[in-house]
C-alpha cells in the first residue's frame, strides 16, 4: 500500500470502474452513486474521474484496491480477486490515522456491512426515503 500518485491513474481507473459497477447495481445503488457524487461536488457522469482524482490527491492505492477519506467519509474498494486478505482493513487503519472516518453501505449490501462490523463499526443512522429510481432493483 502506498500513497496514490499520477502514475497510478490507469490502475485506479480500472478499480474505480469495477467498483462503480458494483456500487450502482442492486437496491439503492443509483441513489447511493448520486449521494456520493454530491458529496464529492460532482455529478454522476463525472463520478469516476472525481474519485480517481480524489484518490491521487489524498488516498492510498495497492494492486488490490484503493482508499480515500474526504471530509470524514471513507471510500474503500478492494478488487474481488483480492478480498478476504485484510487489504480493506489495512486501508481503513491507514485512513483512520488521518482522523475519524465513517463508512456508508447501501441497503442490502451485506458484504459492506459485514466489513464495517468486522472493523468494530456500528450502524448509527438509517436514512429512509420515498424516492427510488424505478430502474433500481429491489
Amino acid at each position: 500500500m502506498r500513497p496514490a500518485n499520477s502514475a497510478d491513474r490507469a490502475l485506479l481507473h480500472d478499480h474505480v470502474t469495477l467498483g462503480l459497477a458494483e456500487l450502482v447495481s442492486g437496491r439503492g445503488g443509483l441513489n447511493y452513486a448520486s449521494d456520493l457524487a454530491g458529496f464529492l461536488g460532482t455529478n454522476v457522469d463525472a463520478l469516476e474521474s472525481a474519485i480517481v482524482e480524489s484518490v491521487i490527491g489524498h488516498g492510498l492505492v495497492t494492486d488490490g484496491g484503493f482508499g480515500v477519506a474526504t471530509n470524514g467519509l471513507a471510500l474503500i474498494y478492494v478488487h474481488p480477486n483480492f478480498r478476504r486478505q485484510r487489504i480493506g482493513t489495512s486501508i481503513y487503519a491507514a485512513l483512520q490515522e488521518q482522523g475519524p472516518i465513517e463508512l456508508w453501505a447501501k441497503p442490502g449490501d451485506r458484504t459492506a456491512k459485514s466489513f464495517a462490523e468486522s472493523l468494530g463499526l456500528k450502524a448509527r443512522l438509517l436514512v429512509m426515503s420515498a424516492e427510488q429510481d424505478p430502474n433500481d432493483e429491489e
